[in-house]
């Protein structure tokens, strides 16, 4: 693995580990507080940007910046994964929910992530493959 993709490893170890974080506190006063009259949205909203975000650091880390599939899949399985794992243990946390809509809202923000990646991966080696 080069040294620019353990820079980007490590960045997306460190916002799965904010992930983590951030899914086993209580969290449920702070987004009331925040957002009394909006919560659900601005959790979903928030669920999606936060995959979203690490499918990109994942794909970025593992991808070779070309878009092929072997850096997408691994993010996007691993994004996804993580999500699942939290949710479930946020079933086991009294003041926590386990919701299957979380699930599926964090796997739409790591398939947008490296959807994302992967378009900009393809216009950039054209743009590069051009100048060559």
């Amino acid at each position: 693995m080069k040294r620019g993709a353990r820079t980007w490893l490590a960045a997306a170890a460190a916002w799965a580990l904010v992930i983590v974080v951030f899914g086993v506190i209580p969290t449920q006063q702070i987004v009331s507080a925040t957002a009394p009259d909006h919560e659900v949205a601005s959790t979903l909203a928030g669920h999606f940007m936060e995959y979203f975000i690490l499918a990109v650091l994942i794909s970025v880390a593992w991808g070779d910046r070309s878009g092929r599939t072997r850096g997408v899949a691994v993010a996007l399985t691993l994004a996804v994964s993580l999500g699942a794992m939290i949710e479930l243990v946020q079933a086991f946390l009294p003041y926590r929910d386990c919701q299957a809509i979380d699930v599926l809202v964090n796997a739409a923000g790591a398939a947008c992530g490296v959807a994302v990646f992967s378009v900009v991966s393809k216009v950039v080696g054209r743009r590069r493959s051009r100048r060559s």
